[in-house]
């Protein structure tokens, strides 16, 4: 009789440890992300739903490969941070810039979509970097300290303040400035619809602008690991580039 109750003890147990077993492999490879599909507080020329599309594929083909399951929710972006802190949310997408400020709360995946300024010239014109134009005539946003900040490193650079960007890219396509320096996604849209075949953009993102993977620090560490993981993969076969084009996010 005993070891009746002893066999039925163990089988009980056994089953108890198999269903938390499976409880606990499920939680470890699925995650419930935050996302805002108004971007706020980004300026994306009307490009909200391409990134909202981007991004969903893009978690899409990142889960694929690392073998996990990512629920992106929408939510006002004022919900982001309360989220994340009250356990709604095991991780959120964010505009955030890394900084050791705010690295003491957060951990930051790599840049899913870089966002940061670039400089735009005339398609003819033989400049490629901004130390290309010493001495010459650079436009930037009068609202946007921080583009102007990275003009100013080249000291001999004359920066022209616009409060409309337009007007600066009509002035460089005039030969009235030589250079231009505006945020990529802005860059790209008046490019490809307004001046195309005359400006180019010369240079990749000049600082770490974009949208990233966000959690609370020391928590769910593996989480970015692994979306880091998948996304140096799909940027290597080809699977990202084609996702920027199929959105219209590439120039």
């Amino acid at each position: 009789m005993k070891i009746k109750i002893l066999i039925i003890i163990s089988l009980i147990l056994s089953l108890f440890l198999f269903v938390a077993g499976c409880k606990g492999a499920s939680r470890v490879n699925t995650y419930v992300i935050g996302r805002d599909p108004t971007w706020y507080p980004l300026d994306l020329m009307g490009k909200q739903n391409n990134v909202y599309g981007f991004s969903t594929d893009l978690f899409q083909a990142v889960a694929k490969i690392e073998n996990l399951l990512l629920q992106l929710d929408s939510t006002g972006w004022n919900q982001i941070i309360p989220g994340l802190k009250s356990g709604t949310f095991d991780g959120a997408l964010t505009s955030m810039t890394p900084t050791p400020m705010n690295e003491a709360d957060y951990d930051f995946s790599e840049p899913f979509l870089s966002l940061g300024p670039v400089l735009i010239v005339k398609n003819v014109s033989p400049y490629h970097s901004l130390e290309d134009l010493s001495e010459k005539i650079v436009g930037v946003s009068t609202f946007n300290n921080s583009d102007e900040l990275i003009v100013q490193k080249v000291g001999t650079i004359v920066i022209k303040p616009y409060e409309n960007l337009s007007l600066a890219l009509q002035d460089l396509s005039q030969g009235k400035i030589d250079g231009a320096v505006m945020g990529k996604v802005i860059a790209e849209t008046y490019l490809k619809d307004l001046y195309r075949g005359q400006l180019r953009i010369a240079t990749p993102p000049l600082n770490k602008k974009g949208l990233r993977l966000m959690v609370l620090h020391r928590q769910e560490i593996e989480l970015i690991e692994a979306f880091n993981r998948g996304l140096e993969q799909i940027k290597r076969d080809g699977t990202y580039r084609q996702l920027l084009e199929k959105w219209n996010l590439s120039n």
